[in-house]
Order: C-alpha cells, then sequence, then structure tokens
C-alpha cells in the first residue's frame, strides 16, 4: 500500500521529534489537528494542510540543537522542499504547501492562501490554548529554564503568535485563554 503525502510527513515528523525532543508532541499534535479541524471548515485543501502543520517545525529540533533555533523557519523551508521532491505531491499543491511551512510566523498577516493562513493560526494554539501554555512551561523547566527566563520566552512567544492569530474563530476560540495567560504572566512577573 503506498502511503500518501500527509501520512509521510507525520511519520518523519516524529521521527525527528523523537531523534531531537522539539516540537514537544502535545503541540505538534494539537497544531496538527487544529489545522485539519479548520482546513474542513473552512473549505481549504486538507492535504495541504496535513503536509503544512506536520512540516513546519520539522527542523525546530535540530535547529535547536545547533544553537540556531530562528534559522529553523528557513531549515524546515529547505528540508520540506527536498521531502516534497520525491513524492508524487506536486504542483500548487507542493508550493502551498512549502509557503505554508515558510509562512507559520508570519505576524504580518499577509498569507499566500487559506492554507498557509489556516497552519499559521493552528501553530498559535500551540501557545495561545492555556493547556499547552502550561505543558511548555513544565517542559521548558525539565529543559534546565529557570522560571524567570521561561516567563520570558513564554510572554516573547504569546505576544509573536497573537500577532500571528487571524481567523477570527481561532481569535474567539482563544480569547478566554489568552486573558488567563496574560493575566498569569503578568502575575508570575510581579
Amino acid at each position: 500500500m503506498r502511503k500518501d503525502a500527509v501520512q509521510l510527513a507525520h511519520e518523519w515528523a516524529l521521527e525527528e521529534i523523537a531523534k531531537y525532543g522539539l516540537p514537544y508532541r502535545f503541540a505538534f499534535e494539537t497544531a496538527n489537528a487544529k489545522g485539519l479541524e479548520l482546513a474542513k471548515r473552512l473549505g481549504a485543501d486538507q492535504a495541504v494542510v496535513g503536509v503544512g502543520t506536520r512540516l513546519m517545525d520539522v527542523k525546530l529540533g535540530e535547529a535547536f540543537k545547533l544553537g540556531k533555533a530562528e534559522a529553523h523557519v528557513a531549515m524546515s523551508v529547505k528540508a520540506t522542499r527536498d521531502f516534497l521532491e520525491k513524492l508524487e505531491f506536486g504542483g500548487e499543491q507542493k508550493k502551498k504547501a512549502i509557503a505554508c511551512v515558510s509562512e507559520h510566523h508570519n505576524a504580518a498577516g499577509k498569507f499566500s492562501s487559506i492554507e498557509s493562513e489556516i497552519c499559521a493560526n493552528a501553530d498559535c494554539y500551540r501557545f495561545l490554548d492555556a493547556k499547552n501554555f502550561f505543558n511548555d512551561l513544565m517542559e521548558w523547566g525539565k529543559r534546565g529554564e529557570t522560571l524567570k527566563s521561561a516567563i520570558e520566552l513564554a510572554e516573547k512567544k504569546v505576544r509573536e503568535k497573537i500577532g500571528t492569530l487571524s481567523l477570527p474563530e481561532c481569535k474567539a476560540e482563544l480569547e478566554n485563554d489568552i486573558k488567563a495567560i496574560k493575566a498569569f504572566i503578568e502575575a508570575a512577573k510581579r
């Protein structure tokens, strides 16, 4: 049985997570599930979103290990391009999937497709959903971050993701969580 691009992307992403420990599995699964839910609801190409949410951070762990976390998007774009070259996932779908990876941190709010916007918004749930936010804090503590540095990192990621969040349904769904997270950060900084 021939596996499709989404399944192969999922398997590869899990291999990278097992190898490098990032992104955290719960956050990875949250972004995938939310992306597919949004794709169905908004009539977007589910295969493109499926590949995009799985590969948008495929090189995050490696980049982090190399001390180049900020380069993870460029590294993930290149790896995604190389990965998709080997599959029957071409033309417009391939172009859109690569854009999903490239634009998932797009705080400017300009997306090349609805699929790219969905992936960027799904990625926001990794930091703006309260359960994921607190799981991240626990994981950062396990890797040796102090509470102060974890709060600083969390505050930076929350600001970034609030700036990226663009879909009205996502803004509405995350509104209460964002308020609670902001209140927690302010209290923790005192």
